[in-house]
């Protein structure tokens, strides 16, 4: 039987802790440990939980699920570090596996022979819809002991291979979350940069930095979900961030001195553990968002209504509200652990606000038509698109494309340059898309301008005549596959009249 001691200011805590406006959801449990694979994969979605019974296709030797889409998406990675030379990040889709490639090389320094070993680091931490992943990738370097690490820095990458690093000037940076609107949280310090310890990145490249945690530590973030709520640890536990820099502790359950979390969904609600120092004692623990970038700590336990069940750790939970927890039956020490699936009796843990996946990306056009669309990662029967231009709706009169997920501009003329973005509604509310730039002009536009530097000089008729001398298929100005005189004279012709 479980048995704990609560001091009175240990007991007030808990109260204010768990103050409610409503009552939270209760949850009935299925232990699932025995499960065979065809009961395992009836289970619902968790994005950052599957069960390692399940096999996962096309995945290398040593591969470990982190993080994986509805799509069919997953993202983890290959810990040979110890027995090979590598440990890398790998981007799995239902059909091929990519291994996420270092900077170069690094050498560490060994006590045994040989004097160094060479490894290839990269780490994979979350994905989002579009297929975006997020990590670290080590540099070229030597390190000077054994406890040295190489410099890492945070990345992204996606399904076309592209690889960037979005803080060159940090000496360790690491990316460790995504959502689907393209925000990032991670952590950074050694470099140049105004970034030390936690941060959030904007879809547009901006970073703020995260506020430490009482008394003074830095946060390491682990999830961000859809609306841009991000969790995560620090030397006092765990704690959540609803926007901007502000960070605050998550309370604990009975008086416990750390409060370690897990996971979020897009509602808001957080699961995790409140423990003892030396994790001789911990309870399953929901965290309720209350509102104004608070939460009330649950115990998971008292919410169990079918069975006589103590719950030590919650690790998964989903946007249906659905729970992933451990513990064992309450009938004695003995008891063998279970992993136990736990149902909500209501929606109140739930998210069904429109999730964007996929957003519309800024173009260019010479006065062609264009489009921009948005992709909902579920949908009902009741969602609805409301396109808008500079912030104003467009009229479905107008453009009957502007209450569809793709937006059609069939001929584009000056007064259509702006500011696009897509309003999503349906029964549970609205989510508006990131904004996407429509501009008329650019280097495409001007054919003559053949260094594309955005202007018509003489430079641009040295550049071609220097192609053209070599034969290089670059002069092939008519697009005919030839380099002929044609294209000579079709580039003075164009050059001659501006463009």
């Amino acid at each position: 039987m479980r048995s704990f001691k609560i001091t009175s200011a240990a007991l007030m805590t808990t109260l204010l802790a768990g103050a409610a406006f409503a009552t939270p959801p209760n949850y009935t449990a299925v232990d699932i440990i025995n499960w065979n694979a065809q009961q395992l994969g009836t289970l619902p979605f968790f994005k950052h939980y599957r069960p390692a019974a399940l096999p996962v296709p096309n995945a290398p030797i040593d591969f470990h699920l982190v993080a994986r889409t509805s799509t069919g998406l997953m993202v983890g990675n290959t810990w040979n570090v110890f027995t090979g030379p590598d440990q890398r990040g790998v981007l799995l889709s239902p059909t091929s596996a990519s291994t996420i490639d270092s900077y170069g090389d690094f050498h560490w320094w060994r006590a045994s022979p040989p004097a160094t070993a060479t490894y290839r680091i990269t780490n994979a931490y979350d994905i989002n819809w579009s297929g975006t992943v997020v990590g670290s990738a080590n540099l070229p370097g030597t390190s000077v002991s054994s406890g040295a690490g190489p410099d890492m820095h945070a990345i992204t990458y996606d399904t076309v291979h592209d690889k960037a690093d979005i803080l060159p000037d940090a000496r360790y940076g690491s990316a460790n979350c995504i959502n689907n609107r393209g925000e990032i949280a991670g952590y950074a310090y050694g470099g140049p940069g105004p970034i030390v310890g936690g941060f959030r990145r904007s879809p547009d490249g901006q970073f703020t930095q995260l506020d430490p945690v009482p008394p003074g530590y830095h946060v390491q973030p682990l999830w961000i979900n859809a609306s841009g709520v991000v969790i995560g640890m620090s030397v006092p536990g765990g704690w959540a961030s609803p926007e901007s820099s502000t960070t605050s502790l998550l309370p604990k359950l009975f008086g416990m001195p750390l409060a370690t979390v897990t996971d979020i969904n897009d509602a808001g609600w957080v699961v995790g553990t409140s423990e003892s120092w030396d994790h001789t004692e911990h309870y399953a623990t929901l965290w309720e968002p209350m509102g104004n970038g608070t939460w009330a700590a649950r115990d998971l336990t008292d919410l169990v209504t079918n069975l006589g069940v103590l719950l030590f750790k919650a690790w998964a939970i989903n946007n249906d509200g659905t729970i992933i927890a451990v513990g064992q039956l309450d009938n004695g020490d003995t008891s063998p652990t279970g992993i136990y699936l736990l149902t909500p009796s209501n929606t109140r843990a739930s998210s069904c606000v429109p999730d964007i996946g996929l957003h519309p990306v800024s173009t260019s056009t010479c006065g062609n038509g264009v489009s921009f669309s948005v992709q909902v990662v579920s949908t009902n029967a009741g969602t609805f698109y409301q396109w808008n231009k500079d912030g104003v709706p467009i009229s479905a009169g107008s453009n009957p494309s502007a209450i569809s997920a793709t937006l059609t501009i069939p001929s584009v003329g000056q007064g259509d340059e702006g500011t696009y973005d897509c309003a999503v509604t349906n029964s549970c509310g609205t989510t508006t898309s990131n904004p996407a730039t429509l501009t008329i002009g650019g280097p495409a536009c001007c054919p003559a301008d053949f260094d594309h530097d955005g202007f018509l000089t003489g430079d641009d008729f040295d550049a071609f005549v220097l192609q053209f001398e070599m034969g290089n298929i670059v002069a092939d100005f008519d697009g005919d596959g030839f380099v002929t005189g044609d294209d000579f004279d079709a580039f003075v012709l164009a050059f001659e009249g501006g463009c």
